[in-house]
């Protein structure tokens, strides 16, 4: 895996610290919002396929495979055994909404990575409520951000942090209270990507994942998202038991999707 990539702070920390300085009265300094989202946008838009490995808590015993390819993808979530590890949930959908799971439920979350997003930022920021016109400067540890959807020293409101010299998301504030935080960006290819992932809850439980990418950008066979290679693949009538409790909590609030119908 490539390293990390580190790039001197200062030039950018001592401009950030200026405008947070005048951000008061100075609102002209703050980028167009669509010019924003056009950035990221434009950064992220041929990577339109991956699979991801999110280790929870940096093990290999619970991990969540996740596949995407345009709207479309597949999650499993793998648990470790007496004999092993096995699939103990999976999900199929497209967008928000859920096509199949295992075991058979209307109702999924969606993947935790949560970067759907990136496909179309403006739109996704209007969908999560995030008042992408209140803007501040701030800082997520040493990285100085632009925060869409909250002025300086509001924790609440649903909002996205943008690293301010790399373009690429940090932390996100939904209208549930849930956080999601990425770090530890590497390149790929032409794209920056995170490998650590944390996901806080309003409850006060957090849990963190290892991010490992797979198949980034390349053809995935679209077998992969059908309800119905699911069915043929876990069957509707099993229903493993989830001992983890992490893995319980995390199935049942992560945001979810619905079907109109379970099969």
């Amino acid at each position: 895996m490539p390293g990390i990539i580190r790039k001197p702070l200062l030039p950018v920390a001592l401009a950030v610290g200026l405008l947070l300085l005048l951000a008061g009265g100075a609102y002209a300094l703050f980028p167009d919002t669509g010019e924003v989202a056009d950035e990221l946008k434009a950064k992220y838009e041929e990577l339109e396929s991956w699979q991801v490995e999110l280790g929870l808590n940096g093990t290999s015993e619970h991990t969540i495979q996740c596949w995407r390819d345009g709207d479309h993808w597949r999650q499993e979530w793998i648990a470790a055994t007496e004999n092993g590890t096995r699939v103990v949930r999976a999900a199929v959908g497209s967008g928000q909404r859920i096509e199949g799971v295992y075991p058979a439920s209307p109702s999924a979350p969606h993947p935790p990575l949560h970067l759907f997003w990136l496909k179309d930022p403006k739109q996704a920021w209007q969908w999560m409520a995030i008042r992408d016109q209140v803007m501040s400067y701030q800082f997520l540890e040493d990285r100085p951000c632009l925060v869409l959807g909250a002025e300086y020293g509001d924790p609440r409101s649903s909002q996205v942090w943008i690293d301010l010299e790399r373009r690429v998301p940090l932390r996100l504030v939904a209208p549930s209270g849930i956080t999601w935080r990425w770090s530890e960006y590497y390149s790929l290819g032409n794209h920056l990507l995170p490998t650590r992932l944390r996901i806080a809850f309003p409850q006060g439980k957090s849990f963190s994942f290892d991010v490992q990418w797979h198949q980034v950008g390349t053809e995935i066979d679209s077998s992969l998202f059908s309800a119905n290679a699911l069915e043929e693949e876990f069957g509707w009538t099993e229903s493993p038991e989830v001992d983890d409790p992490r893995m319980r909590f995390l199935w049942g609030n992560l945001p979810r999707g619905y079907s109109t119908s379970v099969d």
